[in-house]
Parts: C-alpha cells; sequence; structure tokens
C-alpha cells in the first residue's frame, strides 16, 4: 500500500515482517519483485521480495545484531515506572556502545573479548571502587562503658517514690 511518499509493506517469509519506507516504490522500475535467495532441504531458490527487502538485509545487520546483544544480558528490572524502562535502556546501550568501542581498539592491538566477559570486567571494575560508609551523623559508641556502669548510667532503686 503506498499514500504519497509512504509506503507500507507486510511479507511473510517464516512470520510476518512489516516495513514502512519513504525512499522505495511498491515494485521496481520495470513492474516485477526483486528476489531472495531461501533454502528449501538442500537447495537454494529464489522467493520474490518486496523492493525494500535487500536494502534492508544489506544494511541493518548492525542494527539486529545490536538489539540482540541488548537483549542477552539485560540489567534492567521490570518496572511500572516508564521512565525506570528507559533508563535501562539507554543504560544497556550505553554498555553495548562502550564494547563496541572497545572492540575497534582491539582490533588495532589484535585483541578480542566477547560482550559477557566485557560486561563482567565492567561489573566488577565498578563494584570495586564501592565502599559501604556509614551514613552521616552522630558516631556509634560501640565501646561498653556506657553498659558496664562506669558512666553511672543504670537506674537507681530507692523505697520512696518520687518524679524525675
Amino acid at each position: 500500500m503506498s499514500k504519497g511518499p509512504l509506503m507500507a509493506c507486510v511479507w511473510y517469509d517464516r512470520r510476518f515482517v512489516s516495513f514502512l519506507s519513504t525512499a522505495h516504490e511498491p515494485t521496481l522500475e520495470d513492474g516485477s519483485l526483486p528476489t531472495v535467495m531461501r533454502r528449501e532441504g538442500r537447495e537454494r531458490i529464489p522467493v520474490r521480495c518486496p523492493p525494500l527487502l535487500p536494502d534492508y538485509i544489506a544494511n541493518m545487520r548492525g542494527v539486529d545484531r545490536g538489539d540482540q546483544l541488548v537483549s542477552l544480558y539485560n540489567a534492567g528490572r521490570r518496572s511500572t515506572k516508564a521512565w525506570k524502562r528507559v533508563f535501562y535502556y539507554i543504560l544497556e546501550c550505553s554498555i553495548l556502545n562502550a564494547y563496541i568501542i572497545e572492540g575497534q581498539f582491539d582490533q588495532r592491538h589484535g585483541r578480542t573479548r566477547d560482550y559477557k566477559a566485557f560486561r563482567e570486567e565492567l561489573a566488577s571494575q565498578l563494584i570495586d571502587s564501592f565502599s559501604a560508609r556509614s551514613r552521616p551523623g552522630r558516631p556509634r559508641d560501640l565501646s561498653m562503658q556506657r553498659l558496664n556502669g562506669s558512666l553511672d548510667h543504670l537506674p537507681v532503686f530507692t523505697d520512696k517514690s518520687q518524679c524525675c
């Protein structure tokens, strides 16, 4: 379906795939549809597809890979608050971006590391510098002076009843 510069398309491969595009026409210039190769058993057969699918396959592999890596080790927690879900998604994307940047650096120096090892090292580095300090305020008296009677804080029993 096409309306103005926007084209909407649904294609069934193994499941339904929906597309919206402003860069493609519903058919090629000659009126035909392009084909992609699919496997049936041991043979590869051409299957007709929408014209935007070959461009999608050629250009979107990085986005699909990024979504896959973000969903593998999800640090987010379930929440009814939308801002928390957005925060955890941004956190996951920033961890993935750091991994990609480190991977580009490591390729130049001949090192490789998988995503799980990167996340584990990142977590250990963040936790390593953490110190559980006590809350601000009056420091606690851990000595036993107040309990052994040396400071006269114990009650005194008398025969008279008096007010404080």
